[in-house]
C-alpha cells in the first residue's frame, strides 16, 4: 500500500538531532581542527651520529589533517 498523495510524512524527522546548529558553526568546529591540528605536531626522536659522537635530535613533524579527524 503507497503512501497518500500530499502526505506530509518527510516533515517527521528521525534520528539525531544536528550537534551544529548552522553552517557558521560547522566551519568555526573546521577551523579549530585545523588550528589544533597545526598546534599539535607529531613527535619524533632520531639518533644520528656525529664526528663519532651519538647525538639525540627531538624533531616535530607535521600532524596529517584526516577526514575522520575533522568527523571527530
Amino acid at each position: 500500500m503507497p503512501a497518500p498523495k500530499g502526505n506530509q510524512f518527510w516533515k517527521l524527522r528521525h534520528g539525531r538531532k544536528p550537534k551544529l546548529a548552522s553552517p557558521d558553526a560547522l566551519w568555526e568546529a573546521c577551523c579549530d581542527y585545523f588550528e589544533w591540528a597545526e598546534s599539535n605536531p607529531l613527535k619524533e626522536q632520531k639518533v644520528f651520529v656525529s664526528n663519532g659522537e651519538t647525538v639525540v635530535a627531538n624533531l616535530e613533524k607535521a600532524r596529517a589533517m584526516t577526514l575522520q579527524g575533522l568527523c571527530v
